[in-house]
């Protein structure tokens, strides 16, 4: 029996996030803490300081996590928006 592309796409994407998720050693971040320390990863990065070490493991997340590198990029792209675009009131 042929298999059905709908069926092995979404097979596929879950045997992926499973092993993103085994491949967490237990002093790196989750998604969850990526998430909220993105913020000060921002700040930090803009500012060009030194990461300290909690921010160092967003970085290391970043590096392996396609959704959390997602989520960064749009965050990036969202500080370089004027604010006048992004609808800012004065």
């Amino acid at each position: 029996m042929a298999r059905n592309r709908r069926t092995v796409a979404p097979n596929r994407v879950l045997l992926l996030a499973a092993s993103e998720a085994l491949c967490t050693l237990p002093e790196e971040i989750g998604c969850d803490d990526c998430s909220e320390r993105l913020p000060a990863y921002a700040e930090a990065a803009a500012r060009r300081r030194r990461l300290p070490p909690s921010l160092r493991k967003v970085a290391d997340h970043l590096d392996r996590c396609r959704d959390c590198r997602e989520e960064w990029n749009l965050l990036r792209k969202s500080l370089r928006t004027p604010a006048r675009v992004r609808g800012k009131i004065s």
